[in-house]
């Protein structure tokens, strides 16, 4: 993907803050004191615009922090954010890759031409208009192992500082920066784009996930009767067979590969992804995004748990007398006899 010319920034703050209100965006001054937070009393502001006039006067005295109010009020916007430390792991790059491998290229390119800025941390502002429903509140869509944020959104009612911000609008002094489009070029995006793109980035979440509650068919044990020094079928089974063998035949096929981590589409999807299935933590685990499967979304499914909901109804007795029958596991050695 080539990279976008950069935008011609604004002469001033006033001529700023006059075109995002032209675009349609609720504009309202941010705090000089570092905390990216909207400078006094705003919540006015998530159901009604600033007037031009209200804007010059906050503007024309160079009020270097410029802020909008997400949601409704700004034309069903929102904001994607790639944190700093996500953009210095490479995983913009990677978002990109995957959302070619996936069909969804010319969505990430409209996303990242339409309306793109750095903030002074180094991290990623992704402004776009959602058509057709409305906008959630504001959402983390993948984090780090430590629960810190990676990728997060700024939605119905949220605060975003925006270019050209500066000076003491941030701790560093730096500024935000334009660095593709602009508010006339926010792009417009559709509730299935919208969620196609948000599931490329919770891939990205490195968090540990939940172990599914008992009952459910996701859970890891059992896998057939325990045998002290034998094999049960479900373990057998999880260890002979490939996720290909197991959603295959149900028409999942594999649209993408990052590391030992593969991408699968459901059946009756054209584009983006549906699951995961790769190596986490002991098990190479299913992790399902679709809420339109069989299957519980964000939960860890072994093979032998996928197995049993997809060919047992979730019965992992069932499935554990058919894999034996089948000639999966191995039965204790007998004890050695006295003599």
């Amino acid at each position: 993907m080539t990279e976008p010319a950069a935008p011609q920034p604004p002469a001033t703050l006033t001529a700023a803050a006059l075109a995002l209100h032209d675009a349609g965006l609720s504009v309202i001054p941010a705090a000089i004191d570092g905390t990216k937070a909207p400078l006094g009393a705003w919540k006015r502001y998530q159901h009604e615009r600033m007037s031009v006039d209200e804007l010059k006067g906050w503007f024309d005295g160079e009020h270097p922090g410029i802020g909008i109010v997400c949601g409704a009020i700004s034309g069903n916007t929102e904001m994607t954010e790639l944190e700093a430390r996500a953009v210095q792991a490479g995983i913009l790059a990677q978002l990109v890759q995957l959302a070619d491998e996936t069909g969804l290229g010319d969505l990430a390119r409209r996303l990242l031409t339409g309306y793109l800025e750095q903030s002074p941390s180094g991290g990623l502002h992704i402004l776009y208009r959602l058509d057709g429903a409305p906008v959630p509140g504001n959402l983390k869509l993948a984090r780090t192992a430590d629960r810190l944020p990676l990728i997060e959104t700024r939605g119905e009612g949220g605060f975003v500082v925006v270019a050209p911000s500066h000076g003491s609008t941030h701790e560093t002094g730096r500024p935000w920066v334009l660095l593709a489009g602009g508010p006339a070029t926010i792009p417009t995006i559709t509730a299935d784009e919208r969620a196609a793109f948000h599931t490329l980035c919770a891939t990205f979440d490195q968090t540990p996930r939940p172990e599914a509650p008992a009952g459910t068919s996701s859970f890891s044990q059992p896998t057939g009767r325990e045998s002290e020094g034998g094999t049960t079928p479900g373990d057998d089974y999880e260890a002979r067979t490939d996720w290909s063998e197991i959603l295959g035949p149900h028409g999942w096929t594999v649209v993408a590969h990052r590391g030992n981590a593969r991408y699968w589409r459901r059946p009756d999807k054209r584009l983006g992804i549906s699951a995961t299935t790769g190596m986490r933590d002991d098990r190479d685990r299913l992790f399902v995004f679709s809420t339109s499967t069989e299957f519980e979304t964000d939960v860890p499914y072994t093979k032998f748990g996928a197995y049993a909901l997809l060919e047992h109804g979730g019965d992992h007795s069932a499935a554990a007398k058919t894999l034996h029958r089948d000639g999966y596991g191995t039965p204790a050695p007998e004890p050695a006899r006295p003599p």
